[in-house]
């Protein structure tokens, strides 16, 4: 059971239906008596319930962990929220954007020489999120041994921080405040770690170790260098790490992204060429529609049909007769709906099943 405060506009855009996806919603007016009532017919049998109104909200509307406990004391409460339950920044407000800022991920996004920017995809949201999706899978692990519920609480910018541990290494060995690097390493303590130009795009490259740096030698044709001071040990490379990228770049726009992708996968160097395609969503090595590697020699079944249906009744569930995806050549594509209206799918029947 999640609860969450109703979208003023809710539409059925492609992230709203990948994000609730195989979820029955309902709606409940928890400031009138009968929502309360509801819940509380639900609390009883739920497992695990899920909130992320700001600190305090289910508190005041007499909902919270210490009455829910005391109606279910097997269940799992768990709370999302931008600062924690506790200390001084609880009652600020937060959304991924202002948690990249106060978290510190804005002050080391983007190039030396510009304004701090924030990560492309919505990090925090997400990091918070399985955060906490591990924390409930804890502590029901724990209410097996001991049968007694918890209260598990994330904050979403104590969720981030590990992700910010290479800047922290960075202040702890200079002193200093940890700069924006571009896509250079945010430590700035590896090399070649960087985005280099090809001649019909970009790669990206990453040496983890020596030997690696040997194998990059051999595909670039500079064996020559392998006992140049500069470059034989990764402490070298670092110091004079304008260099090194000036000796991987020089290489890279000479061939095409793909064909530099092909040489570093050769000589088995961490390397990927950038893509940046619309009309498709990427692909791993694993074929998504299957468990079968790409490449086994056994077909993949085609679900194509059954995703298209439960797609179209998602749609339905989100937007009613409004909404809907269509189909090119086997990729679904969202179609442009007007807004959907919430759906109130009738509370009482579905607790008297």
């Amino acid at each position: 059971m999640k609860l969450a405060s109703a979208c003023q506009a809710p539409s059925a855009t492609l992230p709203f239906a990948m994000l609730n996806q195989n979820k029955h919603a309902i709606t409940l007016n928890l400031k009138h008596e009968r929502g309360r009532e509801l819940l509380f017919r639900m609390v009883e049998r739920a497992d695990v319930l899920l909130e992320n109104f700001s600190h305090g909200t289910m508190d005041d509307l007499g909902v919270g962990w210490s009455r829910l406990h005391e109606l279910n004391p097997r269940l799992i409460y768990a709370t999302g929220t931008g600062f924690g339950i506790s200390g001084p920044d609880r009652d600020n407000l937060a959304m991924d954007m202002t948690i990249h800022g106060a978290s510190g991920i804005m002050s080391v996004t983007g190039f030396p020489d510009g304004p701090p920017v924030k990560a492309g995809p919505t990090l925090v949201d997400f990091m918070g999120g399985i955060h906490l999706y591990a924390g409930i899978l804890t502590a029901l692990y724990d209410r097996r041994r001991n049968g007694a519920g918890r209260l598990v609480e994330v904050a979403m910018q104590e969720a981030v921080w590990p992700t910010l541990a290479a800047s922290y290494d960075y202040y702890y060995r200079t002193g200093n405040i940890p700069p924006r690097t571009g896509n250079r390493q945010s430590g700035l303590n590896s090399a070649p770690y960087n985005v280099f130009a090809t001649a019909d795009g970009h790669v990206a490259i990453h040496v983890v170790t020596e030997a690696h740096f040997q194998n990059l030698l051999k595909a670039m044709g500079r064996e020559d260098l392998k006992d140049d001071p500069r470059f034989a040990t990764n402490a070298a490379r670092v110091v004079h790490i304008d260099e090194t990228d000036a000796l991987v770049e020089v290489w890279t726009r000479t061939l095409g992204k793909m064909d530099v992708f092909a040489l570093t996968k050769a000589y088995r160097i961490h390397a990927r060429a950038r893509h940046a395609r619309a009309d498709r969503p990427p692909r791993t090595r694993r074929d998504r529609r299957s468990n079968e590697p790409a490449g086994s020699g056994r077909r993949a079944p085609d679900h194509r049909p059954a995703q298209r249906r439960d797609l179209r009744r998602l749609a339905r569930l989100v937007g009613g007769r409004n909404c809907g995806f269509g189909g090119n050549r086997g990729h679904l594509t969202p179609v442009p709906l007007p807004a959907a209206q919430i759906i109130n799918k009738g509370v009482d029947s579905q607790l008297s099943r």
